[in-house]
């Protein structure tokens, strides 16, 4: 095998929740081809799937610093710091993604979640909507401007919205329990 068949089938088992199995190909990828960037990224999102978040952001790091214009890995770096609890990192990371690619609307939708985290309401808004002129079908974006509006206090634009990316997604927990949270039935 090689290492582009490494990666994909790593990916495969990180889409199929078995994180060792992708942790273990993106391994090998890299074993392989220390140089590969995309492994390196792949198995940064492997280990924030398990919850690894100093691994993660690792291995995003090295991404980067085989190629600095990688925007998915500062995208999951993002990520990964974002869930660590470092929202401002994880909004650099998310602006250096946006500013590698305009158009990143996950990027957006990250840094929007980061900036809400972080209590900047306006600025998560800002970028929610960013997310949603580019992906208007984006249940993840659709969920976030749902909890930014919660936050706002603005409970009939925070419920429809839940239940737009429930509509998108129906396995969407954060929209059910926002639901739940607000007294609103799906």
């Amino acid at each position: 095998m090689n290492v582009v068949a490494y990666n994909h089938r790593g990916n495969g088992y990180r889409a199929a929740g078995n994180y060792d199995l992708a942790i273990a190909d993106h391994t090998k990828a890299i074993e392989i081809d220390p140089g590969f960037a995309i492994a390196y990224n792949s198995r940064c999102a492997d280990f924030t799937s398990k919850g690894d978040y100093d691994a993660a952001i690792a291995d995003c790091t090295k991404a980067i610093q085989l190629n600095p214009k990688y925007a998915a890995a500062y995208f999951n770096r993002g990520i990964a710091s974002g869930r660590k609890g470092d929202f401002a990192r994880a909004v650099a990371d998310h602006g250096q993604a946006i500013s590698l690619n305009p158009r990143y609307a996950k990027a957006y939708n990250g840094r929007a979640w980061a900036y809400l985290q972080a209590g900047d309401k306006v600025q998560a808004m800002a970028d929610v909507q960013r997310a949603l002129e580019l992906a208007a079908d984006d249940a993840a974006a659709l969920d976030t401007r749902a909890h930014i509006f919660e936050a706002m206090k603005k409970r009939n634009e925070a419920i429809s919205d839940f239940r737009q990316a429930l509509l998108k997604d129906p396995s969407l927990q954060s929209s059910f329990d926002g639901l739940k949270r607000l007294g609103a039935k799906p």
